[in-house]
């Protein structure tokens, strides 16, 4: 948590050819379906530990993580510039919802068998908008999730 921006813009989009991965193909993919320039999107984790999958974590580091994110996260959310979030697994919806005293507002089919998207409302505006993992759940880029996704951005 020493460095908390990469000042050269959005890292999806600067290191695209270095990372080269799913996630960040559908990044850029999905800033491409809402209109909006990588460049204008605050991005970041709510989990900094890497594994192959949450379940691959013990319950320690679970907590930890998630101790990480929401203190990581509670002061760029407490700006009133940004009215949307995007996140993109259960566990960092969880946490944008909570600092954001958010509930739920709508879900949808992804489109990818049973896993749906789901969208929150806070008090005071904001939206919070859970998708699945997108390195796992490559929705963009397939119409039917394409169209999903659209149907939770739409009447904002």
């Amino acid at each position: 948590m020493r460095v908390v921006s990469d000042e050269r813009g959005n890292s999806y989009e600067v290191e695209r050819e270095t990372t080269k991965s799913p996630l960040t193909d559908q990044f850029l993919k999905l800033c491409a379906l809402i209109g909006v320039a990588p460049h204008e999107v605050i991005t970041g984790v709510v989990a900094p530990f890497r594994s192959g999958a949450w379940g691959d974590l013990s319950t320690g580091q679970k907590r930890r993580s998630l101790d990480a994110g929401l203190e990581f996260w509670r002061e760029p959310l407490a700006r009133k510039k940004v009215h949307l979030v995007l996140t993109c697994s259960t566990e960092a919806t969880k946490v944008a919802a909570a600092l954001l005293k958010a509930s739920p507002d709508c879900e949808t089919l992804a489109g990818w068998g049973n896993i749906k998207l789901r969208r929150f409302r806070s008090p005071d505006g904001w939206i919070v908008v859970g998708l699945p993992h997108l390195s796992r759940f490559r929705l963009v880029g397939r119409p039917v999730s394409e169209a999903a996704i659209l149907r939770l951005l739409v009447n904002l």
